[in-house]
């Protein structure tokens, strides 16, 4: 009995080493992750982002310092960075595209106040760019603060830098003013220019718009903001391989000596020097010597001249640039060939069909932006809610497998009652009232006044007639 107990003791005490010696392994290979220095350490022009702090609210957010830190890294490389300012113009035009039409039914009763208090907005706002503007900045600074002015057919709406959204008294953190018993419902905005004195804005006079956020969130981050350690990363491989490929193209001149004493080869190489430079690394004046393209060399037979190469090959070091490309692929949910301009590898037919996360994720900015826009559409037109007449939308389609195939499918859904005639046409992006108003004014054309019938008088002019 007491060898059993002796026997269930070691088993137990091997047990615990073993979990003891599993926990310090596991201490060590943290400790080792934590201290682990970056492979690029040249960091020079480049700003670091600050870390996250505890929200007021639920969840964690960037402190106000850590958002003007990230837009302003944002909009330096959307300036400066060519793989960065590709992949937010792509959101531009596959979200946007011709734009977001917004489809209201204009059946209510104040219908025709509200398409012309709507058709003064869009004409006065340039509301075709400013859509596009919406989303650039959306993606770019992570939120756009939309501020209106005016009402009726005077009103307009302008931009407000997120940067200027702050209490510099810190009464309200983020500057924006919420419902104490709901994070979500937001009373005013603070707006500070100078970091001194606060205008408050009432909600109902600002549209905001934030992304990568939850919806308690106060304020969004940059959409891209994932993918900035990678675009360096990029600009940092392109470099490096810039020079490998200038070093394997480099040619070095060898000339081989033999039969001659260290004197007169010393003598013979001072006479071909053309003069010296200065080498910054030696510190000191060194000779050189510049042979001009098609320069003929006279030698004796106790010399010869050898053209030398690296000879390296670059080619296998393009599959760790592609691996970076399906990095930003990934994190900005668009095609590799978008990203890195190389459609070498990939077609329009088989990236971009209906299946493809692609057009899934533009498909959805698309819903997300046009819901705003309704709201905006709300605002301008003094629409609630609960009013009839609420508009939908119509955004650009990203999708043309095959034209003819797909407007032959839409033809045979539209001749078995399947589907209208203004669904029809506003699948194609066109405006069903405006289309209709053209086809009749077509047919009326080829129509032409009615004719009446050609008699003497009008064949022949009244003097002829006469005579």
């Amino acid at each position: 009995m007491f060898e059993s107990r002796r026997r269930r003791r070691a088993i137990q005490g091997l047990r615990e080493q073993i979990e003891l010696e599993n926990l310090q392994q596991a201490d060590k290979l943290l400790k080792e992750a934590s201290n682990y220095a970056e492979l690029d350490p040249d960091e020079n022009s480049w700003s670091l982002i600050a870390q996250y702090g505890r929200s007021v609210r639920q969840g964690m957010e960037p402190l106000p310092q850590s958002l003007t830190e990230m837009r302003k890294v944002s909009r330096s490389l959307a300036l400066l960075n060519s793989h960065y300012k590709g992949m937010l113009r792509n959101y531009v035009t596959y979200v946007i595209g011709t734009g977001i039409a917004l489809t209201p039914s204009w059946k209510s009763a104040s219908a025709d106040q509200q398409k012309h208090l709507w058709d003064m907005f869009t004409a006065k706002n340039n509301w075709t760019l400013r859509q596009k503007e919406i989303v650039y900045r959306a993606f770019r600074d992570g939120e756009v603060f939309l501020r209106f002015f005016g009402e009726g057919e005077r009103m307009k709406i302008r931009f407000i830098e997120p940067e200027y959204v702050m209490d510099p008294q810190d009464k309200y953190p983020y500057g924006i003013e919420t419902d104490p018993e709901d994070a979500e419902k937001v009373e005013a905005y603070h707006y500070s220019l100078d970091g001194q004195s606060v205008e408050r804005i009432p909600a109902d006079d600002v549209q905001h718009i934030k992304l990568s956020v939850d919806s308690s969130a106060k304020r969004g981050v940059p959409y891209l903001l994932a993918e900035i350690t990678t675009v360096k990363d990029v600009d940092t491989f392109i470099r490096h391989l810039l020079q490998y490929i200038k070093v394997s193209t480099a040619v070095v001149l060898v000339r081989k000596y033999s039969g001659m004493s260290p004197t007169a080869v010393k003598e013979h190489v001072a006479g071909m020097q053309h003069g010296t430079r200065y080498d910054s690394k030696k510190g000191k004046d060194v000779p050189y010597q510049y042979i001009e393209p098609g320069t003929f060399f006279d030698i004796s037979d106790k010399q010869s001249l050898e053209w030398q190469s690296p000879q390296l090959d670059a080619r296998p070091l393009l599959e760790g640039y592609r691996l970076l490309m399906l990095k930003l692929s990934a994190g900005s949910n668009q095609t590799e060939p978008m990203v890195s301009g190389d459609a070498s590898n990939a077609n329009y037919s088989s990236s971009m069909v209906a299946e493809a996360p692609p057009i899934k994720s533009f498909e959805d900015w698309q819903q997300f932006f046009g819901g705003h826009f309704v709201n905006i559409f709300r605002r301008v037109v003094r629409l609630s809610e609960t009013d009839e007449d609420q508009p939908g939308f119509k955004a650009a389609r990203n999708v043309s497998r095959d034209r003819l195939s797909d407007a032959k499918a839409d033809e045979v859904l539209a001749v078995h009652g399947v589907m209208s005639t203004q669904t029809w046409r506003g699948r194609e992006g066109l405006d069903p009232d405006v289309e209709k108003e053209n086809l009749q004014n077509e047919v009326a054309e080829m129509l032409g006044p009615k004719r009446k019938s050609v008699t003497a008088e009008d064949k022949y002019p009244p003097e002829e007639h006469e005579a």
